[in-house]
């Protein structure tokens, strides 16, 4: 008889040892698959970021070449103006 109680009780704690350790590997799989999406979604941040900053850059290249190019103007428009002011009517 004591035999079949404990036989019975190692069944019982396989058996809750069993359902842990699934329980265990779900974990395990949940946070698997939860890294695995936060990896995709900063590699797509990383992308988003590379994007926005070459937009900076050519934002910045065309405010140089908008800058020079008022530069010239502005010099154009004085030096057109000495001259016309050389001119009566």
């Amino acid at each position: 008889m004591i035999g079949i109680v404990t036989y019975n009780k190692n069944v019982e704690m396989g058996t809750t040892d069993a359902k842990k350790t699934m329980q265990i590997s779900k974990v395990f799989h949940n946070i698997s698959a939860d890294t695995k999406e936060q990896a995709d979604k900063s590699s797509r941040i990383r992308l988003e970021i590379s994007n926005i900053s070459d937009v900076v850059q050519n934002n910045s290249a065309t405010a140089e070449e908008t800058a020079a190019s008022t530069e010239e103007l502005s010099q154009q428009a004085k030096n057109l103006n000495s001259l016309i002011s050389k001119f009566r009517v």
